[in-house]
């Protein structure tokens, strides 16, 4: 059951969004940046496209992992991404320290969701993202997105809960140029493509790397 007054304002029409005005997104005030609802994420125009598309093709019920979530922005996209599709059965897991190191705090992240009109969908887990991934069941998880860490040391504690044929995606630029990533597609088998400033992997969905990239 939803609150009163999540529904209001919707709109079903236009395939994109059900918020009346969807989000509102600005370039951000340094290159690689944006304000999405008013929040300023670390994260370039081509990544929120790649994100918003990654989160229209997930299944109904998907369980997603935002790791490094911050305040919200990357998990707003998301949110936006599933309604978009009417899946109000999904849930994302918003992964953050929200610790006292200069961290957006927990206050904000709820504040800017809420302002968002996504807060519904959202779960938040205020711990580091190595501690997270012992929360969630092998092969449970339909998307993982790292906001911040690049290369396999950051996915590797969470390619175990990546169901078979999910996906993992990395958005910072230096990720794409980063070493160990041949590796790392040889011995898990995952089917890997990076450029742009961006790295994603699906983990196969059969016994092969074949299956993996259909």
């Amino acid at each position: 059951m939803f609150p009163a007054g999540y529904f209001a304002g919707m709109t079903l029409d236009d395939g994109r969004s059900w918020f009346g005005g969807a989000m509102l997104v600005k370039d951000g005030p340094r290159p690689g940046t944006v304000l999405v609802d008013g929040g300023l994420g670390e994260l370039p125009r081509v990544g929120l496209n790649l994100l918003y598309h990654a989160g229209r093709r997930l299944p109904a019920n998907a369980q997603v992992a935002d790791l490094g979530c911050g305040a919200g922005v990357s998990s707003i996209v998301l949110a936006n991404a599933l309604l978009s599709r009417r899946n109000l059965s999904g849930r994302i897991f918003c992964v953050e320290s929200w610790d006292a190191a200069g961290q957006a705090s927990l206050a904000a992240f709820w504040g800017h969701t809420r302002g968002a009109g996504v807060d519904f969908l959202l779960h938040p887990l205020a711990m580091p993202a190595g501690e997270a991934a012992g929360r969630f069941r092998a092969a449970s998880l339909d998307l993982v997105h790292v906001n911040r860490g690049c290369g396999p040391a950051a996915l590797a504690p969470w390619w175990d809960k990546l169901r078979p044929g999910a996906m993992a995606l990395l958005l910072e630029p230096s990720c794409a140029a980063g070493d160990g990533w041949d590796a790392f597609t040889e011995a898990h088998g995952a089917c890997l493509e990076r450029g742009g400033g961006f790295v994603r992997l699906r983990r196969p969905a059969g016994e092969t790397l074949t299956a993996a990239c259909a």
